[in-house]
């Protein structure tokens, strides 16, 4: 089962069919521990855990593994003795593969006598033919699509049920800025004790405001960033302990220690000589 493709057909259907918010979190807790079976046909999980899952109450749980039944998504069957039930996820798309169903056996003869021909005709030394090139790029989508799934799981298993506008969101930024680094912000988050989409969207789009797009350069940038603080600390320090101070400065402080400011007695009752000591303290400050 493709992953990716899955989820688009998921989205795809519920515009035409909606269901409710319960159905959608039961639906992707479902694909989540399919995932974890390596996509077997049918596969066991409580309902306890399905319910930790997709943070559903025991009543809603209920309701939405209902609706998704009769709608068609999964099928199930309950088991006696406090058994955990049998689920099978009904696939929504159909891989390319069995599109050649509909081709008769003479249609079939005939390309394969044409093919042939054509390998006979060809000169044998050739780097690799077509069938080979088509085998090696179905080969490199097969492995795109396993790491794709592997950034879903990991913000499940690490963050919670994903919700459909965090899946949307994972898959924009997975395509615009790659796979290893959505999964390298992700363990950045959780290493800062952050479990939100939107914190990891932030380093998203810091990295991507830095035309960074690889973990190389996520390590470069941080190296980078540690050093410039490390100058700007040792900057500052070298201004503080070498500060000039002016001259004037020096002379007032030392003349302040030699010549402490007279103190001037003035009678209060006599005017004039109020008068004459401030003309004395101002006669002496303008020296």
């Amino acid at each position: 089962m493709n992953y990716i493709k899955e989820m688009n057909a998921f989205y795809d259907r519920i515009e035409q069919n909606p269901l409710s918010s319960s159905a959608v979190a039961l639906w992707y807790a479902l694909m989540h521990m399919n995932n974890k079976t390596r996509w077997k046909e049918t596969f066991t999980v409580s309902a306890t855990v399905l319910r930790l899952k997709s943070g559903l109450k025991e009543s809603s749980f209920k309701r939405a593994r209902t609706e998704l039944k009769e709608k068609g998504y999964i099928d199930f069957e309950s088991r006696s003795h406090n058994q955990a039930p049998i689920y099978r996820i009904m696939r929504l798309t159909v891989e390319a593969a069995d599109d050649m169903s509909h081709l008769s056996d003479q249609s079939m003869d005939h390309l394969g006598n044409q093919g042939v021909n054509q390998l006979e005709d060809q000169p044998k030394n050739l780097e690799a033919s077509p069938l080979i090139k088509q085998n090696k790029k179905e080969k490199k989508e097969k492995e795109n699509n396993i790491i794709t799934a592997d950034a879903f799981v990991f913000y499940q298993e690490n963050f919670g049920v994903a919700s459909p506008f965090v899946v949307e969101s994972l898959m924009h930024w997975i395509g615009d800025i790659g796979e290893v680094l959505v999964i390298e912000a992700m363990k950045r988050a959780l290493e800062r004790n952050k479990t939100s989409w939107g914190y990891v969207k932030s380093i998203l789009q810091a990295w991507a405001k830095k035309g960074i797009h690889t973990v190389e350069q996520v390590k470069a940038d941080e190296v980078a960033f540690k050093n410039s603080r490390g100058r700007k600390r040792a900057t500052s320090t070298t201004v503080h302990t070498n500060e000039i101070i002016p001259g004037w400065f020096e002379v007032l402080k030392k003349t302040e220690r030699q010549e402490p400011r007279k103190k001037v007695q003035v009678d209060k009752g006599n005017a004039e000589d109020v008068r004459l000591a401030l003309e004395e303290l101002m006669q002496e400050m303008g020296e």
